[in-house]
């Protein structure tokens, strides 16, 4: 809705630059599909330029405002540590529990006694 003023503005500046009425001006911006048809090709001329003008002025707008948003959310954000104070404690905690495990591997494997998981399968 914003831009929809915005743009409307320009056109209507743009056009009243030009020596337009502003009577003509006004019907034109309001309806400006049927306003192509019924008048002469200058008038259609320029208007299609003030159109062109007030689009390429509200997406320069809108794309600088989109990169502004960008570069603060960027400098606003908090910066998060990912280190913690535990995390070599749980790390040498984590090796010494891997380190306990593979003995009993091992011997379960040297002793001859496989474990199996899910149900038993037969073989032909």
């Amino acid at each position: 809705m914003l831009t929809r003023e915005a743009s409307n503005n320009l056109i209507r500046s743009t056009l009243l630059s030009k020596g337009f009425p502003s009577s003509e001006i006004q019907s034109a911006v309001s309806n400006p599909s049927s306003f192509m048809h019924s008048h002469d090709r200058k008038f259609k001329s320029d208007l299609v330029e003030a159109y062109r003008r007030g689009f390429k002025t509200i997406f320069i707008v809108c794309g600088a405002l989109a990169a502004l948003a960008t570069v603060l959310a960027l400098f606003m954000m908090p910066q998060v540590d990912l280190e913690r104070e535990d995390d070599k404690r749980l790390e040498e905690e984590s090796f010494e529990k891997r380190d306990q495990e593979k003995p009993v591997e091992e011997e379960t494997k040297a002793g001859g006694i496989a474990r199996q998981q899910g149900p038993a399968q037969e073989t032909d």
